[in-house]
């Protein structure tokens, strides 16, 4: 699955800044064409039937061809993408975990429960630890340090 990471962030979703991921070439272009959807539209709901029109194809083929090529299923690259973009914005922002799964298309709720299935622990827990002292980084008053 391919590494995505937080260029720039603003308070606005439209204003996620994705940087633009090289294409695998070894992807057939419709599947690209779908990653990419998903990567531009994180902050909405976007629907197996909306990427499949997008990319030509009737709803079970494209989940047929997307699993093929990815190795994941739509629903589960998709709750993947939006976990490492939250990850990201959790390391380096100080939007507030509503903000942040607001950000990548999720109620916090939700955010929280599948954060804590993927990682072990809550977004918060994952922020401070990232945060601390130990791992070589520290708050800064007034925001976050980045790294």
């Amino acid at each position: 699955m391919d590494t995505v990471t937080i260029a720039s962030y603003s308070t606005r979703p439209d204003d996620l800044t994705l940087p633009t991921l090289p294409p695998r070439l070894d992807l057939d272009w419709r599947i690209c064409h779908a990653q990419a959807l998903m990567r531009r539209h994180l902050h909405r709901k976007v629907t197996i039937g909306e990427l499949a029109t997008a990319a030509g194809l009737s709803v079970s083929r494209f989940s047929h061809l997307f699993k093929n090529q990815s190795g994941d299923s739509p629903v589960r690259y998709l709750k993947h993408l939006r976990l490492q973009v939250a990850r990201k914005l959790l390391e380096g922002s100080p939007l507030s975990v509503k903000e942040v799964a607001w950000r990548v298309g999720l109620d916090s709720s939700r955010l929280i429960k599948e954060f804590r299935e993927t990682y072990g622990q809550t977004p918060l827990q994952y922020r401070f630890r990232w945060m601390s002292p130990e791992n070589g980084r520290m708050a800064r008053q007034g925001g976050f340090a980045s790294g």
